[in-house]
């Protein structure tokens, strides 16, 4: 390496710089693509019912036959809407409108948003803060916190049983695509 140094001793001291600084971008990639909280996001969490102490959202994490999906409802004193809950890279949370999504055959529009929030997430807790929010009883930085929950109020169960039946659906169809293919 001597040899190399003294025939290109500018080459090497530029080496020697960019290196650790390349390192550092290539960490800092790596680090950035990660999920620090992918395996407590609820969404992981197979099969499980989530619900806010004071009963008026809930959701339940189905498998539709490609992926896990939390379906649920949020109650207002005026209107009980049934809600899809996307767990975003990181730590948001969308809140959207499923019987808008539905009408539009899932394609996004900022309408279906009924709220925005960035979550602390534990294996049986979710604390959200709202960041935007178009509901009015809810404001910007409530916290909405979800626990496991092993039972749901009567409500609710009749919203699950529905959405589980519309997974299921999902599910089979899914399955027929594939063996069709």
């Amino acid at each position: 390496m001597g040899r190399f140094n003294q025939c290109f001793p500018k080459f090497y001291k530029g080496a020697k710089r960019i290196v650790p600084v390349f390192l550092a971008i290539v960490l800092s990639a790596i680090l950035s693509s990660c999920d620090m909280h992918d395996n407590v996001k609820p969404r992981n969490q197979d099969d499980t019912r989530w619900i806010t102490a004071d009963q008026n959202i809930f959701f339940s994490v189905m498998y539709d036959g490609n992926y896990n999906i939390c379906l649920g409802a949020l109650k207002t004193t005026e209107t009980v809407y049934h809600i899809s809950l996307e767990f975003d890279y990181g730590s948001g949370l969308i809140i959207s409108d499923y019987d808008m999504l539905t009408e539009n055959d899932f394609l996004v529009d900022m309408n279906q948003i009924l709220l925005r929030a960035k979550c602390d997430f534990g294996k049986k807790k979710c604390t959200a803060e709202v960041t935007e929010s178009s509901i009015d009883s809810i404001s910007v930085g409530d916290k909405i916190t979800f626990h496991v929950a092993d039972e749901l109020p009567d409500w609710a169960e009749e919203i699950e049983k529905v959405n589980r039946k519309a997974c299921e659906e999902n599910e089979e169809m899914s399955a027929t695509e594939n063996t069709e293919k």
